[in-house]
C-alpha cells in the first residue's frame, strides 16, 4: 500500500514545484517588462516647468517662449492628472 502512494505523491509535490516555478518566472517577467518599459519612456524634467500652451490646434501646439521651449527635443505635458508628447519645434514666431 504504501508503494502505491509513493509515485502518486512524488507526481503530486513535482506538479506543484512546476505550478510554483511558473508562477515565480510569470512575475518576474511581468516585472521585467513593467521595468523595462517604464525606463523606456521615463519622463525627464527639468527646467522651472514655466511653459503655457496658448493654442492647440490642427496637430500643433502654440507654447509661450521660454528658456525651456526653446531646447530641442521630444516634450511631455503634464496637465490635471493626463498628459500628451509632443515632437520636436517645427517652427518659431520671429521675435519682436
Amino acid at each position: 500500500m504504501a508503494s502505491e502512494r509513493e509515485p502518486r505523491r512524488w507526481r503530486r509535490r513535482a506538479w506543484i514545484a512546476l505550478a510554483a516555478t511558473l508562477a515565480v518566472l510569470t512575475g518576474a517577467l511581468g516585472y521585467g517588462a513593467w521595468f523595462g518599459s517604464d525606463q523606456a519612456i521615463k519622463v525627464q524634467r527639468w527646467g522651472p516647468g514655466d511653459t503655457t500652451v496658448l493654442a492647440a490646434r490642427d496637430g500643433t501646439v502654440t507654447l509661450t517662449d521660454t528658456p525651456g521651449a526653446r531646447q530641442p527635443g521630444i516634450r511631455w505635458l503634464e496637465w490635471g492628472g493626463a498628459h500628451t508628447m509632443l515632437g520636436d519645434v517645427v517652427s518659431r514666431a520671429p521675435a519682436g
